[in-house]
């Protein structure tokens, strides 16, 4: 699908392991270490329950992605519902300040709408400020950490209501 106002951009579902997509996650792995000095808090995602990867291109060149996970059931602490997990949301540096976070997280709620979720959740940490702008731009709410981020120090833990 193309986009109104980003021209150049197409955002597409792709399979997990596209290798354009791993590259992506590869990069903000990077990025996140030089951050935080060490690797993620909790188990590195799957595609294990993957309901939907998204992938935006810009000029053909892949910029960004994002993926929603159903966690339904993995963790009593979120309580009942179909529960969606959102993961490795990314865009490229060379293509950030052009709303492509905000394309993906669209394609991502649109995706969990229609696999009939109920609400999603994230994690991010404490020193991506502007992850923290997106999400709570996009709605999201603060909630206590759930599952593997409960007692990490730097994890923030986010909602948000599909209904």
């Amino acid at each position: 699908m193309t986009v109104p106002g980003v021209p150049d951009a197409v955002v597409e579902t792709v399979p997990w392991d596209l290798a354009e997509v791993d590259a992506l996650r590869r990069e903000q792995q990077v990025e996140l270490r030089g951050r935080y000095g060490s690797g993620e808090p909790g188990p590195p995602p799957t595609g294990r329950g993957l309901v939907a990867m998204v992938l935006v291109r810009v000029d053909g060149e892949p910029s960004a992605c994002g993926a929603v996970q159903d966690i339904t059931g993995e963790h009593p602490d979120l309580g009942a519902g179909r529960t969606g997990e959102i993961k490795r949301v990314f865009v490229r540096v060379s293509a950030r300040r052009r709303g492509l976070s905000r394309l993906v997280m669209a394609a991502l709620h649109e995706h969990a709408r229609d696999a009939g979720l109920d609400r999603l959740v994230l994690e991010t940490g404490m020193l991506q400020p502007e992850a923290i702008a997106l999400y709570e731009a996009c709605g999201y709410s603060l909630i206590d950490n759930y599952g593997p981020y409960a007692t990490d120090p730097v994890s923030l833990c986010y909602a948000y209501d599909l209904t």
